[in-house]
């Protein structure tokens, strides 16, 4: 039997399309890769979300600095903020699918 723990072992499923992203135990959302996405024909039904981290990081950085300036967050300098939040950062990591038969 396949280690079904690891991250290296693909998802088998015959879904495709509206059917795959309406399963939860398989909607992978914006984490879906470019080839799957041709794969199991997911394109125009959700967003190529590639820079996901960035954004993130971004809006952290925001509300951090809003935070400072409203007296409600600890002063740094700006290079410790963005290495805390480049840490800190959420980063997705998902299975591969593989179209079964």
């Amino acid at each position: 039997m396949a280690d079904i723990s690891s991250l290296d072992t693909p998802v088998e499923t015959t879904l495709a399309g509206y059917e795959l992203i309406h399963t939860p135990m398989l909607n992978k959302g914006t984490a879906f890769t470019e080839p799957e996405r041709d794969l199991f024909r997911l394109h125009g039904l959700l967003p190529p979300v590639s820079q996901m981290r960035a954004i993130a990081g971004a809006i952290a950085k925001s509300v951090a600095h809003q935070a400072q300036a409203d007296g409600v967050a600890d002063p740094c300098d700006a290079a410790t903020l963005d290495q805390y939040i480049e840490a800190s950062v959420w980063e997705p990591q998902y299975r591969p699918y593989r179209k079964a038969s």
